[in-house]
Order: structure tokens, then sequence, then C-alpha cells
């Protein structure tokens, strides 16, 4: 009894060698394509949210900063310097204005009643989205942080 022997010629084990086909190469593309359309809005979403909550506790900083300045001087400062605000690697614009590093902070006061700075405001504005028309705009007033 003889065993036959199969032999194999070169052209299939190169064919075998050569590496992945344009369809799995094609395949590839299309799965990272999906990937990347899934996780691009879902990062800008995330930066857009961090550098909001950075504006959160400038805000709040503003708003503690103030509420010490009130409870030495029974009214509120109507600078920056004022009341000692800054913001590390922040740029002063002038008395009221800082621009932070997607931010721009600004600080009003105003008379109510006769009784000078009686009130105060503080608004971080920004454009976060170029393709919204609408600026980010966070504000404190009395306290409240809106958006």
């Amino acid at each position: 009894m003889k065993k036959s022997v199969k032999t194999i010629n070169r052209k299939t084990i190169n064919r075998r060698k050569s590496g992945f086909s344009l369809v799995e190469l094609l395949m590839v593309v299309a799965v990272v394509g999906i990937l990347g359309a899934v996780a691009i809005p879902n990062f800008q979403s995330f930066l857009m949210k961090s550098r909001r909550a950075e504006a959160y506790t400038q805000l709040s900083e503003i708003y503690r900063k103030q509420m010490a300045f009130y409870l030495e001087n029974k009214r509120y400062g109507t600078t920056f310097d004022e009341i000692q605000f800054q913001i590390g690697g922040g740029t002063v614009i002038d008395t009221n204005t800082i621009q932070g590093d997607y931010y721009t902070f600004t600080l009003e006061t105003w008379d109510v009643g006769g009784v000078v700075s009686a009130d105060y405001q503080a608004v971080a504005t920004c454009d976060l989205d170029p393709g919204d028309p609408l600026l980010d705009i966070i504000m404190v007033e009395g306290g409240v942080i809106t958006q």
C-alpha cells in the first residue's frame, strides 16, 4: 500500500502568506470609521462639560470672595482686584474682566435704593461650539449660578 503524498506548489504557500485581503481591510476601515463617528462627538461633549465645570468653579470662587468682602465692608466688591480674585494663567483685560483659558469672566455691581454696590453679577461667557451661533453664558447672581 502506497500512501499518496499531496504536493503543494509555491503559489499556494505564497498566497496564504501574502497578508490581508482587500475585503478584510475594508471591513477594518469601516469598523474604525464607525467607532470614530461615535467617539469623537462624545469626546467633544466631554470637553465642553469639563470646560463648563471650570467656569462653575471660578464663579463659585467669585461668589465666595464677594461674600467675604461683603461681610467686612457691607457692600460688594466692584472689581476683581478689590475682592482679590485671580485666575491662574488668566489675562486681566481690565479691572472687571479676566480672560481665562476658555471663558471670559466679567464683574458688574450696581447701586440699589441709594446703597452703593448693593448687588452684583458675575458672568462667564465663551463660544465652546463654533458651529452654534449662541454663546455659552453662565451667571452668578445672588448666590445662584444659572446657565
